[in-house]
């Protein structure tokens, strides 16, 4: 009998073969297509966590420095000066009276070079400007023989001009002496005593113990030297800024000051970046546990890391901390090395205690510069990718916190501060900048703009060079390679008057934009419709750039914070 599985049909054997390369084909094919799909699904999911990742750390960033901000702001004070027996403040609104030989009167005449004294009376108040160069002399009389003084100066420098320099200084009151005369700038003169010297753009100025150049003299001397473009004494663009811009207290008792450093709340722009130092208390759990490990109050050292005493020591016996800490904030430039320009990172300095005033030689006041110490404070990085950072300080005056020139109904209009009709007040913008020893702002509104690390970053890159003087015309278009992800959604004019998303920064320019012509294309406004240049906002200057330059939006946060000590100014 034979087997019927010994032998298998040939028909058997083909339908066990393999694929047919048709199969194989449509199958690749169908694979290929998933896999394509799943890519696609996988790139887009890492695309997404990339993006949600770096908007995580932006934002950590943000409420880091939104935090760290906040508790020093609502911390800061000032130690104001004891109530004195007279006290004199000046903010060029006092009808100066130039009568020769009158007793009363504040310019000397006889002493005072300075050619151009605007008084500007057009807004219902009187304004005194003294602009350079020359020399500006206040005679200042005192109804009592002066144990002690304490003056308070602040000068502007016009257009931020870096060749605008002043330099302000204290006549000695010696009863027995003429009245000063001389050049102040001579070897030979002893005359005058250097307050205030501000080689530097913008606004400066300080706080200091004048006893020993006015004690025993009824008459307080105060000298402006003022170069070409520089003006003292310019009230008006610093009315939100502390408002009065000369001070002066003075003593019947000779020891009615103590010497200690006097905290000064200082906001000045310098090379294009805004610097901001204040004073603040510190929390009890801070105060005590450096209290612990300070050394003796009569140690000339601070906790600086330094070695104030050349004796190869760093902080070894460093005074209490005594409640009072110097802050800081600033931006420092990527080094050119890193192929960063416009970019910077934030930098915060901590020191305490307050440093007391340099020892000075017999003939000088010791009066160190609120510029100058900054040098010496030691900072380290706090936020990285930082494109700006700028605070607003709401003042006495302040109206606004917006610039808004367009508000106003005109400077032939009389001010009028108490009619009911809003049209006939004059706003008043909070000032991007503060110098006092006496008056903190009651509120200030902070600006910053982040380049993020990754993930969401917004650049481009100019298609065309620029000069400095575009542009030409009333408005110009500013060809880029992709405006793609830069804001151009429209709003009424009266919602901002300049859209903090609407500035781009080019190398270490800001620059803001009306509108986005086309997918290539902002168009700049030469003079906008708000009355406000486009080029070199934010404290920086309008600079060539070549082709090429990156453009950059950042991510952009607008706070306030509210000090609770602040003080303001009255008459």
């Amino acid at each position: 009998m034979k087997n019927s599985d010994s032998h298998t049909p040939q028909s058997a054997l083909r339908t066990r073969g393999g694929f047919t390369l048709v199969e194989i084909l449509v199958a690749m094919g169908v694979f290929v297509i998933l896999g394509t799909a799943l890519v696609g699904l996988m790139s887009a999911a890492v695309d997404a966590w990339r993006r949600g990742e770096a908007g995580r750390l932006t934002n950590e960033k943000l409420q880091a420095l939104q935090r760290q901000i906040a508790d020093d702001l609502a911390a800061a004070v000032l130690d104001p000066p004891p109530a004195p027996d007279f006290h004199f403040a000046l903010d060029t609104l006092y009808d100066l009276s130039t009568v020769p030989g009158d007793p009363c009167a504040i310019l000397d005449t006889a002493l005072s070079t300075v050619k151009d004294v605007t008084s500007d009376t057009t807004d219902g108040r009187l304004l005194t400007c003294f602009a350079g160069p020359g020399t500006v002399v206040l005679r200042i009389r005192v109804p009592f023989r002066i144990g002690a003084a304490l003056l308070q100066a602040r000068t502007d420098a016009l257009w931020r001009d870096p060749a605008a320099t002043a330099q302000v200084f204290v006549g000695r009151n010696d009863p027995t002496l003429a009245p000063p005369a001389g050049d102040p700038a001579a070897p030979d003169d002893t005359s005058w005593r250097l307050f205030a010297d501000l080689p530097t753009e913008g606004m400066g100025g300080g706080e200091a113990d004048i006893s020993p150049a006015v004690q025993g003299g009824d008459i307080v001397f105060i000298k402006a030297e003022l170069s070409d473009r520089a003006q003292f004494l310019r009230s008006d663009a610093m009315r939100a800024g502390g408002r009065p811009v000369l001070l002066l207290d003075c003593y019947r008792d000779p020891a009615a000051l103590p010497q200690q450093p006097r905290p000064t709340f200082a906001a000045f722009v310098r090379d294009g970046a805004q610097i901001i130092t204040f004073t603040r208390t510190l929390p009890p759990e801070v105060e005590q546990a450096a209290l612990k490990t300070a050394g003796s109050p009569a140690s000339p050292e601070y906790l600086n890391y330094a070695d104030d005493n050349d004796n190869k020591q760093i902080d070894e016996s460093h005074r209490p901390l005594a409640g009072r800490a110097q802050v800081v904030y600033r931006i420092q430039p990527y080094h050119s090395s890193l192929g960063k320009p416009g970019l910077g990172v934030l930098r915060r300095a901590f020191e305490a205690p307050l440093r007391q005033p340099a020892a000075a030689a017999a003939d000088e006041l010791p009066i160190p510069n609120v510029v100058s110490q900054l040098e010496e404070i030691r900072s380290n990085d706090f936020i990285p990718n930082v494109l700006h950072l700028g605070m607003s300080f709401w003042g006495a005056d302040t109206t606004t916190w917006e610039d808004r020139p367009d508000l106003e109904p005109g400077y032939d209009t009389k001010y009028d501060d108490t009619s009911p009709d809003p049209r006939l007040w004059r706003p008043r913008p909070a000032s991007a900048e503060w110098l006092s020893s006496r008056y903190l702002p009651e509120q200030v509104q902070v600006t910053v703009v982040l380049e993020p690390d990754r993930g969401e970053r917004v650049t481009t890159g100019l298609a065309q060079a620029i000069g400095a003087d575009f542009p030409a015309a009333a408005e110009g278009r500013l060809g880029v390679l992709s405006t793609r992800g830069f804001d151009d959604v429209q709003r009424p004019a009266a919602a901002f008057a300049r859209d903090p998303r609407r500035f781009i920064k080019v190398g270490d320019e800001w620059l803001f934009y009306a509108r986005i012509g086309s997918p290539t294309e902002f168009i700049i406004p030469r003079q906008g419709s708000d009355g406000l240049a486009a080029r070199g906002c934010r404290g920086t200057r309008p600079v060539a750039h070549a082709a090429g330059a990156d453009v950059f939006r950042g991510n952009v946060a607008v706070f306030t914070v509210r000090i609770p000590a602040y003080h303001h100014w009255q008459r």
